[in-house]
């Protein structure tokens, strides 16, 4: 027989019914594991967003093409760059109050550390 039996009152399936309630209940857990899955992938998206959110708000970019007083108006950078300094980016990290400023020069007689820099 390949379908229910009726015996007494009791239902009894035969084999081929518990083999595809197995593949049933396999089924039933892959599809369970896929969604774990799948929500573990968006919470890491959703964290690893965050954090390239948090690092740009506590560690603002500016870029300027070339020197103005304009770069100077935040009070995060010394007068110290020459007058020739151009592709000017300045970054600032509010937890620590350091500033990284980079920029291109032409004159090869200017050095950082004749205003106290590093190099």
């Amino acid at each position: 027989m390949h379908g229910p039996a009726l015996r007494g009152h009791l239902i009894v399936h035969s084999a081929p019914a518990r083999a595809s309630r197995r593949s049933t209940s396999a089924l039933g857990l892959v599809k369970a594991a896929m969604r774990k899955l799948a929500i573990t992938i968006a919470f890491l998206l959703l964290v690893m967003g965050a954090l390239v959110l948090t690092d740009r708000s506590e560690n603002p970019t500016r870029e300027y093409d070339a020197m103005s007083e304009e770069v100077f108006s935040g009070g995060w950078v010394p007068k110290a760059l020459p007058a020739d300094a151009s592709g000017i980016k300045v970054q600032n990290n509010l937890d620590t109050n350091e500033v990284w400023v980079r920029f291109a020069f032409g004159s090869s007689s200017y050095s950082p550390s004749q205003f106290g820099f590093r190099a």
